[in-house]
């Protein structure tokens, strides 16, 4: 796959992903809206205009939208990198479950915390585990159980903290994206190397290169390039659209 290119019209350089799109085995839409969360936001013009004011102010921008990687350093790649599509590679369990996700909605904070920092998390788990305990979100709530307890016993003790809990927040109006996407059990982006092909279409648009000769670099001899390349920018300027307005993921594309 040709290399993704950089624009002249935005502030910051956009790290390429760092591998080939054609062989992602990627089952798990969370880890997917997130990675495409990233890469919109990189390209949003809101963030762009956040950044020039300054880094931290464009820190500030993306952490209202519950973005606390730093995007910048391709930290949003790591989530595109694990293989959750068939757990028997990973000895019986995932690379999602080995991350600490125990469950739709359960995180084990010291199973993160273990994860030294990468070529693609470039924070580690513990910084992250710390963010998380820092985090002031009514959403979640951090505890410390004692497995040496009965499990009926601990599910009884938890049950009215978690129930007022729940109360609190059920009808919150958050900020945060992950608050309507953590759950989500599909993606619009269901294939993934023909996105890696439309945000190359608009990243090449922003370079002012004409519609035609991007049709020619990222399709070529294909007799429908030239629709393909248009249908591409319309589809990455509506993603754009729905991360800065805080309404990820997108509806699933027709």
């Amino acid at each position: 796959m040709p290399k993704k290119q950089l624009s002249r019209g935005y502030p910051y350089t956009i790290l390429p992903f760092p591998g080939d799109p054609n062989k992602i085995s990627q089952s798990n839409p969370l880890c997917v809206n997130i990675y495409f969360l990233g890469e919109a936001l990189l390209r949003s013009p809101k963030a762009m205009d956040a950044y020039r004011e300054g880094y931290e102010h464009y820190r500030s921008h993306l952490r209202k939208l519950g973005i606390g990687y730093d995007l910048l350093k391709g930290e949003h790649h790591f989530f595109l990198t694990m293989d959750t599509s068939d757990p028997s590679k990973n000895q019986g369990a995932s690379a999602f479950i080995n991350a600490g996700f125990v469950a739709d909605g359960i995180l084990d904070l010291p199973t993160l915390a273990r994860h030294t920092p990468t070529a693609q998390l470039k924070v580690g788990g513990e910084d992250w585990s710390l963010e998380l305990l820092r985090s002031t979100d009514p959403r979640y709530l951090c505890l410390r159980l004692d497995a040496s307890c009965s499990p009926n016993a601990l599910i009884k003790r938890l049950r009215p903290l978690l129930q007022d809990r729940y109360e609190q927040v059920k009808n919150a109006p958050f900020d945060s994206p992950f608050a309507r996407f953590y759950r989500a059990k599909t993606t619009p982006f269901r294939n993934i190397s023909t996105w890696f092909q439309y945000f190359q279409c608009y990243d090449l648009r922003q370079s002012n290169l004409t519609v035609a000769l991007i049709a020619e670099r990222v399709y070529p001899d294909d007799t429908n390039a030239l629709d393909k390349a248009k249908l591409a920018i319309r589809r990455v300027q509506a993603v754009i659209r729905t991360a800065e307005e805080n309404r990820w993921p997108p509806r699933r594309f027709q």
